[in-house]
C-alpha cells in the first residue's frame, strides 16, 4: 500500500511538472509569415530550416508566376536563386522589413522578374 501511494505521488509530481513547464521545443517555422523571420531562416546555419524556407519562397514564387504577377524563365526557377533575390531585396529596402513574407517575396521577385 505504501509503494502504491509513493508511485501515485511521483506520477502526480511528474504531471504537475509537465503541465507547469513551458514548451520544450520552439517551432522555428511558426512565424514564417513574418518577413524578418523569413530572412533569418533563409540565412540560417541549419540546412534543414534553410531548405524548407527556400521551398516556401519557391511555392509563393510559382503561385505569383501562375497568376502572372511575375514572369519567371527557366533559369530563375532555381530555389537558391529565388531566395537570394528575396534576401537582396530585403537588405536593400529596410523600410519594407515589417511586411508579410508573401509581400516581400512578391515585391522582390516582381522587381527581378517583371512581366513586360
Amino acid at each position: 500500500m505504501k509503494q502504491r501511494g509513493m508511485l501515485l505521488t511521483c506520477l502526480l509530481l511528474l504531471l504537475l511538472f509537465l503541465l507547469s513547464s513551458p514548451s520544450f521545443a520552439r517551432d522555428p517555422l511558426k512565424d514564417l509569415y513574418l518577413s524578418e523571420h523569413l530572412i533569418e531562416l533563409l540565412q540560417s546555419d541549419n540546412q534543414h530550416l534553410q531548405l524548407y524556407t527556400m521551398g516556401y519562397v519557391t511555392g509563393v514564387a510559382y503561385a505569383y508566376d501562375y497568376l502572372a504577377v511575375i514572369c519567371m524563365d527557366e533559369e530563375s526557377l532555381e530555389q537558391k536563386k529565388l531566395a537570394e533575390q528575396v534576401v537582396s531585396y530585403y537588405e536593400k529596402n529596410p523600410d519594407k522589413r515589417h511586411r508579410l513574407s508573401s509581400v516581400i517575396i512578391k515585391r522582390a521577385l516582381r522587381h527581378a522578374y517583371p512581366c513586360e
